[in-house]
Parts: structure tokens; C-alpha cells; sequence
């Protein structure tokens, strides 16, 4: 069943090597410890699941939509690039940073807004 105020962490490593991803998770779960959620809205999302699936469930189908969403919330790119006579090498890594936060369910939308830190 899809319930209102659950609170999820979202976070996100994707690593590439010689311009081929070679690595990519995305995390989400359940928080341990509550928190207050603030006035801020992060995105709002289309709700195109049937009701009989878990929260969890439905933000884990909306991953790639929960990505856009969260992704200006912080990340950190490390970029590393070797060049000798014959030979590059180079390596990418992107991490978003962990987000907190909670789920709202109306009719036709869900809104996800942010916990306090």
C-alpha cells in the first residue's frame, strides 16, 4: 500500500573509465531515525503505479526520474587523466550526495519535500 510521510535517503555513484561507464548504483532506503521535514519542495512526480505496491516499491520505479530530481541536491566529480606518448587513460567518478527525504501521495502526484539535516 502507498502511504504519505515515509522518509527515504537517496544517493547515487556512477564511475567511468576511458569514457565507457563502468560502474553505476543508486540507493534508496528507508531512514532509521526521523526527521523533520522542512517547507522545501523537491519535485513532484507522476503517479503511474497501482496503489497496491509499497512506497518503496514505487520510488525504486521511479529511479531514473528520482535521479534528475535529487541530482541538484549536491554531488562531488573526481576526474583523473594520465597521458603519455602512446597511451591515455582517464577516470570519472560522480556520487550524489545522500538526500533525505519525504513522500507525499495525492491523486494523480507525489511530492517529495526535504527532511532538516
Amino acid at each position: 500500500m502507498l502511504y504519505g510521510g515515509e522518509q527515504f535517503v537517496f544517493s547515487a555513484k556512477a564511475i567511468s573509465r576511458n569514457h565507457t561507464l563502468f560502474y553505476d548504483e543508486i540507493r534508496l532506503s528507508p531512514l532509521m531515525q526521523e526527521r523533520e521535514k522542512t517547507s522545501h519542495r523537491l519535485c513532484i512526480l507522476p503517479r503511474l503505479e497501482p496503489l497496491h505496491v509499497s512506497t518503496q516499491a514505487f520510488l525504486k520505479s521511479q529511479e531514473e526520474r528520482l535521479l534528475e530530481c535529487l541530482l541538484a541536491q549536491g554531488v562531488l566529480v573526481h576526474d583523473w587523466q594520465e597521458h603519455t606518448t602512446n597511451l591515455g587513460a582517464s577516470q570519472t567518478q560522480l556520487r550524489v550526495l545522500p538526500v533525505r527525504f519525504t513522500v507525499e501521495f495525492k491523486d494523480d502526484f507525489v511530492t517529495l519535500y526535504l527532511l532538516a539535516p
